[in-house]
């Protein structure tokens, strides 16, 4: 148990009684136990970077995918999300743009990509253009233009949203 705590493998730890209760029931060997016990650590693992990623993605609300109301909306097929949803076009290098009215499910398409892009790997960062223009403005009077710089050109994935509302005056 020492070496768990000191690999810190920590559900593996919190797990081990009763992976071990289980293996002994169902008579399985030390090779099966420990692979459950693997497993759990790296299922958790797992959860907890896309629970992080998330978070620092700065999607306030994601949205599932699944969830979409396409009886709702006409224009958007059921196929054509499946097929964005392979996040093909983040390795062929291609830019999606939701277009719309209000109400249409843009917002909701744009934040379901972003957790299955997450769980693949993919950095993803969300911002309005409002609060990029605002965090710019401000990282220029600070001459820290440069961090902004920096947080752009990590993601793989952008969601801007609502891109046309700018409450500014120049």
């Amino acid at each position: 148990m020492e070496h768990l705590e000191a690999l810190s493998l920590h559900e593996a730890l919190a797990s081990l009684d009763s992976v071990l209760e289980e293996g002994q029931k169902q008579e399985k060997v030390p090779v099966e136990i420990l692979d459950d016990l693997l497993t759990r650590e790296h299922d958790a693992r797992f959860e907890r970077r896309v629970a992080t990623n998330l978070r620092l993605s700065g999607i306030a609300h994601p949205k599932r995918l699944e969830d979409f109301d396409y009886d709702a909306e006409v224009d958007v097929t059921q196929q054509l999300i499946q097929e964005l949803a392979t996040l093909r076009f983040l390795h062929n290098g291609e830019n999606v743009l939701f277009l719309g009215p209000p109400g249409v499910g843009k917002s909701h398409l744009a934040t379901g990509l972003a957790p299955k892009a997450i769980e693949r790997g993919h950095r993803v960062y969300s911002i309005t253009l409002h609060d990029l223009v605002d965090r710019s403005r401000t990282a220029r009077e600070r001459n820290r233009l440069h961090v902004v710089g920096n947080t752009l050109t990590r993601p793989d994935l952008y969601c801007w949203t609502r891109s046309a509302i700018c409450p500014w005056i120049g």
